[in-house]
């Protein structure tokens, strides 16, 4: 976390232009010379890295340049409908990938596992914002089935609370499908690999000699072949956010990508970093969560 934000920091110090020259190009030099003062951006790097790093080691985030607020405010706000979707990508990736991997496992090498795995690698391809807007354009403009933008509806505060709670699912869906479907492929893949290799045990011929029915005996399979895809879902994480940017600006839903994007558009940079040292802190929780969930799921692996 330390190396990455202090990387995000001198890269967006070398990054050309800041919040002075942000204003656009009818502000005066001396009110730029005044901005870059007030902000001490006119002080050497070292300088600022340092005060940087003191204000970090404080808790103190900075200030947003661009929105005149703590960057903790800026976070406090946008994080956490940000969680909120990649905990619902993460979970339905998860969950429907798990079934498609495994029901591809347990009949690998037929024609059915053959075109699902065709058609779960095309999936995988698609970069998240393509897709994205690919969603984008057929449900939202030439269906008109789904609303394009945003996380609720203008005339959501008269809504009573059914049509409220309709109104967010209705904005979540495209979203929601963007940002899970390229996981649902990775983690089916990932599944069915460990499902074949689990069904060619000998504890699978073991279980059949006994006289146990075929579904009973794929479920001790599909036990045995979660390893993979538990450690996927820590792993998953940093893809997660990454297409989350992307998704929250093509939809518009102020998350932390969204606010992330803004502050690039802004040289608000203090809220760039602030973005990494998050995103940086998500993926090294998920890393070691997936270290925690391998051990609890196999006792095993706690003696290597």
């Amino acid at each position: 976390m330390f190396a990455a934000a202090t990387l995000a920091f001198v890269l967006l110090q070398l990054a050309p232009g800041d919040a002075a020259t942000a204003l656009g190009e009818g502000t005066s030099p001396e009110l730029r010379a005044i901005i870059r003062a007030q902000y001490g951006l006119d002080e050497s790097l070292a300088t600022q890295y340092g005060r940087w790093l003191w204000s970090l080691l404080r808790g103190d985030l900075g200030w947003s340049h661009d929105q005149h607020r703590p960057v903790a405010a800026v976070i406090a706000d946008a994080l956490p409908r940000s969680l909120f979707l990649m905990g619902c990508a993460l979970s339905v990736s998860l969950v429907g990938g798990m079934l498609v991997g495994a029901w591809q496992g347990a009949r690998a090498g037929s024609r059915r596992d053959r075109a699902t795995s065709t058609a779960l690698l095309v999936l995988y391809s698609l970069p998240e914002f393509w897709l994205a807007l690919a969603l984008l354009a057929v449900f939202a403009y030439r269906l008109r089935w789904l609303p394009a933008t945003g996380i609720t509806g203008e005339m959501y505060d008269y809504m009573s609370a059914r049509e409220q709670l309709v109104d967010r699912l209705r904005h979540l869906v495209l979203p929601l499908t963007s940002l899970s479907l390229v996981g649902l492929a990775l983690f089916a893949r990932y599944q069915r690999d460990a499902m074949q290799e689990s069904m060619a045990q000998g504890f699978v011929r073991t279980a059949r000699a006994k006289g146990l029915t075929e579904s009973a005996v794929r479920r001790q399979a599909w036990r045995s072949a979660l390893l993979p895809v538990i450690t996927m879902t820590g792993l998953m994480l940093p893809a997660l956010i990454t297409g989350a940017v992307f998704v929250e600006r093509v939809f518009s839903w102020p998350g932390m990508g969204f606010a992330m994007i803004h502050a690039i558009e802004a040289r608000d940079y203090p809220v760039v970093s602030a973005g990494v040292i998050l995103g940086s802190a998500i993926t090294a929780f998920g890393a070691a969560l997936a270290d925690i969930a391998r051990d609890l799921a196999d006792p095993r692996l706690r003696t290597l």
